[in-house]
């Protein structure tokens, strides 16, 4: 059924519902169906992922922007794929954080090998002054500069539950630069992130130190660090070598107390709502990508643990069929001491082997 499809692909451009003679004002509608498919080494072990968008984007007038969005998501699991179905030591489902109102809902669950949802996942008005804007309504907002570990910061239901952050960014010569200072939830927080050119590389990097009111592993200041930076070649239809070293102070120690760190709620929380990019202290990773901005790029990265000896090999390839239809294949080998019983014994070790086949439809 896939090869039919992606033979008969066509190209699909956005909908455009209406515009003025001199394209000043529009209403213009994109869609967008992919299904992700997760392989397991246990056999008939699998998990399936539907998601279908629809996004509309109006400019009703010159200095004003609309932009909702709307998404159906189902999964289907196999029942030998345990509770977990691939979310690793985090819940399949759960509420995400920083919304004012969680507009997402269940239209059908059937206990945990099918679920099928809908949600309201963008609706922001968009007013241009001059050389700024302003957005208020439903958005993503992103900080920092990393590629491979990164972090979102929103308002939530209540202040405890949100994020109030002042960010001031500019340049100094070849220097980019941003400082943040902010509360988040209960969190007060100060962070500063660059990026710059050094010999025909780009080299950036993030620093932050969290003031918590209750101690997390024993600790009411919580530093993260990020450094990175990437290179690129003209050979081989383009090369982009990217590197990056990650360390968080809400990760734990030693991966073994990790079970027993998630036994206590208030760390729990933390971690399913993202505090925490990583189960440990130190990450590092790599990616080499050939190829990027044609029809077939391809990709291979290593996340480790430098700590523990783990990590995860991947490999990625890409096929772009048309404008309409795009197949992506990977694979995850995952490598380190495996847990005994419920206790990790490497931060990777655990992970499964698998293999993720993901098809997107543009209409």
């Amino acid at each position: 059924m896939a090869l039919v499809v992606l033979l008969a692909a066509q190209p699909a451009p956005a909908v455009e519902l209406w515009s003025s003679p001199d394209g000043a004002r529009y209403w213009a509608l994109d869609a967008a169906l992919k299904w992700t498919s997760l392989v397991y080494p246990e056999r008939w072990s699998s998990a399936s992922l539907w998601r279908g968008r629809l996004a509309l984007g109006a400019q009703p007038a010159q200095q004003w922007h609309v932009r909702v969005a709307y998404e159906q998501r189902a999964r289907s699991v196999s029942e030998g794929a345990g509770i977990g179905g691939g979310a690793g030591i985090l819940p399949p489902e759960t509420g995400a954080p920083y919304r004012l109102r969680p507009i997402d809902r269940a239209l059908v669950d059937v206990g945990s090998t099918f679920s099928l949802r809908h949600e309201l996942d963008r609706a922001l008005v968009v007013r241009r002054l001059g050389s700024g804007e302003v957005q208020i309504g439903r958005q993503a907002i992103g900080w920092g500069r990393g590629v491979l570990f990164g972090a979102v910061a929103a308002l939530g239901e209540s202040v405890d539950a949100s994020a109030f952050v002042g960010r001031v960014q500019g340049y100094v010569g070849e220097v980019d630069g941003e400082v943040l200072v902010g509360r988040r939830r209960r969190d007060l927080f100060a962070g500063v992130a660059a990026s710059l050119p050094v010999k025909g590389a780009e080299v950036h990097g993030e620093w932050a130190l969290f003031a918590t009111p209750e101690p997390v592993l024993e600790r009411d200041k919580v530093f993260e660090v990020l450094l990175g930076g990437s290179y690129a070649w003209d050979i081989c239809g383009g090369l982009l070598l990217l590197g990056e070293y990650h360390y968080s102070g809400w990760g734990t120690e030693d991966i073994e107390d990790l079970t027993a760190h998630l036994a206590d709620a208030t760390y729990r929380e933390r971690i399913f709502r993202g505090d925490a990019q990583i189960a440990g202290r130190h990450a590092g990773g790599l990616q080499l990508s050939r190829g990027f901005g044609s029809a077939l790029p391809l990709s291979a990265g290593w996340i480790f643990a430098p700590t523990d000896g783990s990590g995860v090999l991947t490999a990625l390839a890409t096929w772009v069929f048309s404008d309409a239809v795009t197949l992506a294949a990977s694979g995850y080998w995952p490598y380190g001491d495996e847990p005994t019983g419920a206790v990790l014994r490497s931060e990777y070790g655990g992970v499964a082997r698998s293999g993720l086949l993901q098809i997107s439809f543009y209409y």
